[in-house]
């Protein structure tokens, strides 16, 4: 629904959720607010009131009425059904001034009576629009940061290193949709390895394309913008904003420097930018990659011929990589 109406508006930026039906849809997990108060200029949900018009539209009144119409679904022909939606917000267009911010980890300072305790926060994206004098959050979602990961050397020794995200101004131009991961020669092999009907094989799935992939279901490259004069070159650092199915790791764990996103979140995202921005179709990303893996006895050929599905946002989004204060998370 949100993908048809063109919204991302999800209410996580005012921390205010709506409902579907009288029904909470999201797990109280998908609704975690990072430990950040709500943003005052945050959009309200406008996801929940579209899904409920088409819920009503369609006849789905609880569970009795949508198992029905389902079931009668299945021997009729398609037929179109109008759904009449709230209006959308004056700010929407075809090309919406946009803008985001990514927060590193820290902790915050808050009054607890007579003293103050410090409130532990994990990094989130926002995303911002322009509307006319003023500036509307529209989402605020939890994310990664980089952390301590094992690395092969070159000469095959393992080892632990801290993954930086690095920081600074930033711009998405490259979106990736169905993106492949060329594992980089330092990850282990062990990680490209995992057990399946009682055997040990590659995780192809990993490399993907597809929903279990390291890059999820969309990827955007986060680039350094710069001027050498007379033309702007683009630094990729390997750092990205990306889907992933590691749902429970997104709340609580890290990353080997990337911003992970729940894979909604990020499909999300990417339908947004490509409705309200300009963008110029790239096509397959034509790159050959050859990795041979072994361990456990065995020993695989992992071959791609493509890294994924390029669009090219023109002019790119900026983003802004904000210090944090705990650890190493975030490096210069």
């Amino acid at each position: 629904m949100a993908d048809a109406a063109g919204l991302i508006e999800d209410g996580s930026a005012r921390g205010e959720w709506g409902t579907v039906l009288g029904r909470q849809p999201d797990p109280a997990e998908l609704r975690f607010d990072a430990g950040y108060a709500p943003l005052a200029d945050g959009a309200a949900d406008l996801v929940s009131p579209a899904t409920e018009a088409a819920a009503r539209a369609l006849g789905w009144h609880d569970f009795a009425s949508t198992r029905d119409s389902l079931r009668a679904l299945l021997d009729a022909a398609p037929t179109p059904i109008a759904v009449r939606l709230p209006r959308p917000p004056a700010y929407h267009g075809s090309a919406i001034a946009l803008r985001a911010v990514i927060h590193c980890s820290g902790a915050a300072r808050e009054e607890d009576g007579d003293s103050q305790v410090a409130r532990p926060r994990r990094p989130v994206l926002e995303l911002y629009a322009r509307a006319g004098e003023r500036e509307i959050a529209l989402v605020r979602w939890p994310t990664t940061l980089g952390g301590w990961k094992p690395e092969r050397l070159a000469d095959g020794a393992i080892v632990r290193r801290h993954k930086a995200s690095d920081v600074g101004p930033r711009v998405w131009r490259d979106l990736v949709a169905a993106p492949v991961w060329f594992a980089p020669a330092s990850t282990p092999d062990d990680e490209l390895l995992g057990v399946r009907d009682g055997r040990w094989t590659v995780k192809e799935d990993l490399v993907g394309p597809g929903y279990r992939s390291a890059y999820g279901l969309m990827m955007l490259v986060h680039h350094e913008q710069v001027d050498h004069g007379d033309h702007v070159h683009m630094l990729d650092h390997g750092i990205r904003t990306h889907g992933s199915v590691s749902y429970r790791s997104i709340l609580s764990g890290d990353s080997h420097g990337c911003h992970r996103l729940y894979n909604h979140q990020a499909l999300l995202l990417a339908a947004f930018l490509l409705r309200h921005r300009d963008y110029a179709v790239r096509g397959p990303i034509e790159e050959t990659y050859v990795r041979r893996v072994s361990g456990h006895g065995g020993r695989w050929v992992v071959a791609r011929d493509q890294r994924g599905y390029l669009y090219e946002l023109t002019p790119p989004v900026p983003v802004d990589v904000r210090a944090g204060s705990v650890g190493r998370a975030c490096a210069r």
